[in-house]
């Protein structure tokens, strides 16, 4: 889906535009939902339970805010009062439901989870890969399009195209790495992953300028980021198999 959609998103925004590339998931979002509701067997080791209305909409709410202070300062806009007041007000919402969620019984976040160190590493881990996913692909939608000096000169197809190798590479390491996960333990994933990672960055922050090396280094970044996000999954499952959905939420919010 990573790979063929980077190819597909790159034609669409090219010839339509980037705003098309919402419009045209809309169509494979709902077949797929429904198709998922239909064929997808119900477990029947399911709690009955409720859901956290109040904490939801918080949650919802407050990262809005933040969210939407985020995407207009980098828009070259400075920041005035009234993003700073809407700032403050996702961060208190955010603080308030935190301490919510602490007082309820069905909280939709069970923050007492993070005290085990084990999940707070997997976080962590989940945290700096999605930065890691999110550094790849934006500065080089601009590299790649820039005019030289500053960049490739390329069009949109092309940074599709340049981004493919990462995603398939992503492909093949991550089954991989959860195959032999079972033998060799996720902590020698989780670091071997993480200082491929450092090596691939380090050596793109001098060879960026240069496209085969581009290429080569953002093929071993990749490999780096499937072995350490699925070792984080895999800490999880391994290691507190109590409430794996409770335990694996916290790793797609981070």
């Amino acid at each position: 889906g990573a790979s063929f959609g980077i190819i597909f998103g790159s034609i669409i925004t090219n010839f339509l535009g980037w705003q098309w590339t919402y419009l045209t998931i809309f169509p494979f979002v709902y077949v797929i939902s429904i198709f998922a509701y239909i064929t997808v067997p119900k477990d029947e080791k399911t709690k009955k339970g409720t859901l956290d209305y109040i904490g939801t909409v918080m949650l919802s709410f407050s990262l809005l805010f933040i969210i939407v202070v985020i995407g207009i300062i980098g828009s070259n806009v400075i920041l005035n009062f009234g993003l700073l007041l809407l700032l403050i007000f996702g961060l208190a919402i955010f603080v308030l439901f935190l301490v919510y969620e602490n007082m309820i019984d069905n909280p939709l976040i069970n923050i007492k989870m993070l005290k085990n160190d084990l999940v707070m590493i997997s976080n962590i881990t989940a945290i700096f890969g999605g930065i890691t996913q999110f550094i790849i692909y934006q500065p080089l939608v601009f590299l790649i399009t820039n005019t030289s000096p500053y960049g490739f000169s390329m069009n949109y197809i092309m940074v599709g195209l340049l981004i493919l190798p990462y995603s398939l590479t992503m492909m093949i390491v991550a089954p991989i790495t959860g195959k032999k996960i079972r033998i060799l333990g996720p902590e020698k994933f989780l670091f071997s992953g993480f200082l491929i990672m450092f090596i691939g960055y380090f050596l793109l922050s001098f060879l960026f300028n240069k496209l085969l090396f581009l290429e080569i280094l953002l093929v071993i970044i990749s490999s780096g980021l499937s072995m350490v996000l699925v070792s984080s999954v895999n800490i999880l499952s391994n290691y507190l198999p109590g409430d794996i959905g409770a335990l694996t939420s916290f790793n797609m919010i981070s």
